[in-house]
């Protein structure tokens, strides 16, 4: 059985995409998996999947956890004292 080389050849280049692609996902990604001569490079796909995947999360994630807090703090009264909503009578 055979194993093939792993090339470890990174250039700066695609280091660069790899990490502006977890700074601006999802966009970057798309792009970079788009992109014929970097999706041929593990480096370069492996990140780009990977921070594609981060960034749907937190695109679900982040406001779901923001309405939790914010009722959460509402039901409390907590932002009665700060004046984001009127206080409610009992």
């Amino acid at each position: 059985m055979s194993e093939q080389p792993v090339t470890t050849n990174v250039s700066s280049d695609d280091k660069l995409w790899a990490a502006l692609s977890y700074v601006f996902s999802p966009l970057v990604p798309i792009i970079l998996l788009l992109m014929e001569d970097k999706k041929k490079i593990p480096f370069v796909k492996f990140h780009a999947v990977q921070s594609l995947a981060i960034g749907i999360i937190l695109i679900v994630v982040v406001p779901i956890l923001a309405m939790f807090t914010f009722a959460v703090a509402q039901s409390s009264g907590s932002l009665c004292s700060i004046g984001l909503t009127k206080p409610t009578r009992a």
